[in-house]
């Protein structure tokens, strides 16, 4: 009973880093306004790499590991990538870069869409960190990296909509408590056997998988085409790092 908590604290506690992820945001809004669209590209450039690397090299392998059928892991991979393309053309996914470029979905939207993109992450969260506690850390590292620069895009959103810098924080809090949600939830399912944790883990494979494709390597190719001279390679040194940073991660695990 006692390991049984001390897990469901560290769960909650992993969940909760969006929280963090979150204040970070909007403390580089509210500190660098000139600059924050150049931070917030930079950091999409560098979560593409984390969130590759994490997909192929950790939760694949693992899910494979645990599902024991190639065939039905293929399923959970692609119904993650259809499920996050589906919410986007619902439009209760928004990704950063459609708040920055001339689309503004209501106010409302975007909460809902965030809360609903957090209790998703949450579950990715809880996923992996049945399978074990590093495995949940490099998991948290690399929906973080995802999300700050979404939440960066957020509170520009809300704020030129009219709300105070403090009402924008209060709401990404409120939003970010939808991972514990989601995490807590996964938790519940595991603890009851009901579902083999491979399935989540290839589900969320597929959805990082498309998220980093679909989404933030096509912005990348965007913004270096936009850039000139040495700077077009900075897009892809910090591509890389990620890349790195995904792979260490994954030796660490090991």
């Amino acid at each position: 009973y006692n390991r049984g908590m001390s897990d469901l604290i560290q769960l909650i506690l992993l969940c909760l880093t969006g929280g963090v992820v979150s204040l970070l945001g909007a403390f580089l809004i509210i500190n660098l306004k000139n600059k924050v669209e150049y931070i917030s590209n930079k950091l999409t450039s560098f979560a593409a790499g984390v969130l590759l690397t994490v997909g192929v090299l950790d939760l694949l392998p693992e899910a494979i590991e645990q599902i024991g059928d190639t065939k039905n892991l293929a399923w959970a991979v692609l119904l993650g990538i259809l499920f996050v393309f589906l919410l986007e053309k619902t439009g209760l996914w928004f990704h950063h870069h459609d708040g920055t470029h001339g689309k503004h979905p209501p106010v409302v939207g975007i909460f809902v869409g965030d809360m609903l993109h957090n209790m998703i992450d949450g579950m990715a969260i809880g996923a992996s960190f049945m399978i074990g506690t590093k495995m949940g850390i490099v998991t948290t590292m690399a929906v973080a990296f995802h999300e700050l620069p979404k939440e960066m895009a957020d509170f520009m959103i809300y704020t030129r909509s009219g709300l105070s810098d403090m009402k924008t924080i209060l709401m990404n809090l409120a939003s970010s408590l939808m991972a514990v949600v989601g995490g807590l939830l996964v938790y519940s399912i595991q603890s009851e056997k009901v579902l083999n944790q491979g399935y989540l883990l290839g589900l969320t494979a597929g959805m990082f998988l498309f998220v980093a494709l679909a989404d933030l390597v096509p912005e990348m190719h965007e913004e270096m085409e936009k850039s000139q001279g040495k700077w077009k390679w900075s897009w892809l040194l910090i591509f890389g790092l990620g890349l790195t940073v995904g792979i260490v991660g994954q030796m660490l695990e090991v």
